[in-house]
């Protein structure tokens, strides 16, 4: 009984991960306590790094194949590093030592004539 209900929640999951939509922009924001919150959007259909600097603190955001991750940091635990590249609508990869959060989102409301780059933070 214990093995079908483990099935039948994988397969649940399974099912709603394959229906959810697929982001067309990254949200880069850096919430450190004592600074002002920055933000940036990107395509996530243009393949590109993007560092993310913060006094000596630095995540290398990484967008590729319609995915992003964060490929480098410097932070102690590099749990932002290992996190799984994300392209879903809602999903993130957060860096709580940097205070960097990479989250997808859609394309509702995004100027795509303009250009963003690391040097706008």
């Amino acid at each position: 009984m214990l093995a079908a209900c483990l099935l039948a929640g994988c397969i649940a999951a399974l099912i709603i991960r394959t229906m959810a939509s697929a982001g067309g922009y990254i949200e880069v924001r850096i919430e450190h306590p004592g600074s002002e919150t920055k933000t940036n959007v990107y395509p996530l259909s243009v393949d590109r790094d993007v560092t993310v600097r913060l006094g000596d603190g630095f995540n290398v955001v990484h967008i590729a194949d319609g995915q992003a991750s964060i490929s480098e940091a410097n932070c102690p635990d590099l749990i932002c590093v290992h996190t799984r590249a994300i392209s879903h609508i809602g999903e993130a990869v957060i860096c709580l030592p940097h205070g960097v959060i990479v989250t997808v989102i859609d394309d509702a409301g995004i100027d795509d004539t303009v250009e963003y780059d690391a040097v706008t933070w």
